[in-house]
C-alpha cells in the first residue's frame, strides 16, 4: 500500500481523537441532544498532524469507527437556534398576500368608479380643522350658546311601484316621527332619495303629503348604466321635470336645486 492512503487515515484519527476527549452532550428540553467543546479541549486541539507511514489499517479503521460525523462541535457561546413552526410560517404568507390583494382591490375600485377625481379633496378637507370664530358675538355664543347636532340620514327610497307597500310605510314612519321633536319642536326630517326612473304618480303624491306635513324632503336617485353625457342628460331632464310637478328639486323662488344619489 503506498503513502497516500495511510496518510489520509492518519489525519482522520489525529482528527477523531482530540475531538473524542473535547466532546460533550448537552440535552435540550425536546429530547434533542448538542454536542459542544469546553474552552479547555478546544485549546488543546493539535495544530499540526503528525505523518507516519506506518499507521496499520486496522488502527486507522478503528479511529475512524469511533468518529461520528453526523455530531459537529458546537459554540456554546450563542443560544441554540430554532425554526419557527411550519404553521407559523404559512399564516404569514397568507395574511401578506390577503393584504395584498386588498390593497390591489382597492386601487382597482378607485380607478373603476373614478373616486381618484374627488379623493384627494376628500382626505384634505378631512384633515383640515373645522374654522371656528375667534371673537365677536359668534365666538361667544360658540363657546356658552346650545351646540346643535345634525344627523343625517340618507334613505333609498325604492318601493319599486307598489303603492300599497309605500302607504304603509308612511304610515308607520308618521306615527314614529309623531313621537319625537327636537329643541325647536321640529319633527325628525327624512330625506327620501327617490329613483328618478321609476314613474309613479300616485307614490310622488304620498311623497308629496309628507314633506307638507314637515316630515322631511325628496331628493333625486337614479339607476343607470353604459350612458354617456348625451343619453344621460335627457333622462335626467325628464326626470327632474316630473319631480318638479309635485313641488320637489327647487327652491321656493323657483330655482332649480337638489341633491343626487347615483345608482
Amino acid at each position: 500500500m503506498g503513502n497516500s492512503f495511510p496518510l489520509a487515515l492518519l489525519i482522520a484519527q489525529s482528527l477523531a481523537a482530540p475531538l473524542a476527549q473535547a466532546r460533550c452532550s448537552m440535552p435540550l428540553s425536546d429530547g434533542t441532544t448538542v454536542a459542544v467543546m469546553s474552552p479547555s479541549r478546544a485549546a488543546a486541539w493539535p495544530e499540526t498532524i503528525p505523518v507516519s507511514d506506518d499507521l496499520a489499517d486496522d488502527l486507522a479503521r478503528e479511529s475512524l469507527l469511533s468518529w461520528d460525523a453526523g455530531v459537529q462541535p458546537a459554540d456554546v457561546s450563542h443560544p441554540v437556534r430554532r425554526v419557527g413552526a411550519p404553521w407559523s410560517r404559512a399564516l404569514l404568507v397568507s395574511l401578506t398576500a390577503i393584504a395584498i390583494m386588498y390593497v390591489g382591490l382597492s386601487v382597482f375600485r378607485i380607478y373603476i368608479r373614478r373616486y381618484y377625481l374627488f379623493l384627494p379633496d376628500y382626505v384634505r378637507w378631512t384633515l383640515t380643522p373645522a374654522a371656528s370664530p375667534r371673537s365677536g358675538p359668534a365666538a361667544a355664543l360658540a363657546a356658552t350658546g346650545p351646540k346643535h347636532l345634525f344627523v343625517i340620514f340618507v334613505d333609498h327610497w325604492e318601493p319599486d311601484y307598489d303603492l300599497d307597500r309605500a302607504r304603509r310605510w308612511a304610515q308607520k314612519y308618521s306615527s314614529l316621527a309623531a313621537r319625537h321633536r327636537d329643541g325647536g319642536g321640529r319633527p325628525p326630517q327624512h330625506t327620501w332619495f327617490y329613483p328618478g326612473e321609476q314613474s309613479a304618480p300616485e307614490i310622488m303624491g304620498l311623497l308629496r303629503e309628507l314633506t307638507a306635513a314637515g316630515l322631511g324632503e325628496v331628493e333625486l336617485h337614479f339607476h343607470h348604466g353604459n350612458d354617456t353625457a348625451d343619453t344621460l342628460t335627457p333622462k335626467l331632464r325628464k326626470a327632474i321635470a316630473e319631480f318638479q310637478q309635485f313641488g320637489f328639486l327647487e327652491t321656493v323662488s323657483g330655482e332649480t336645486r337638489f341633491a343626487f344619489v347615483h345608482g
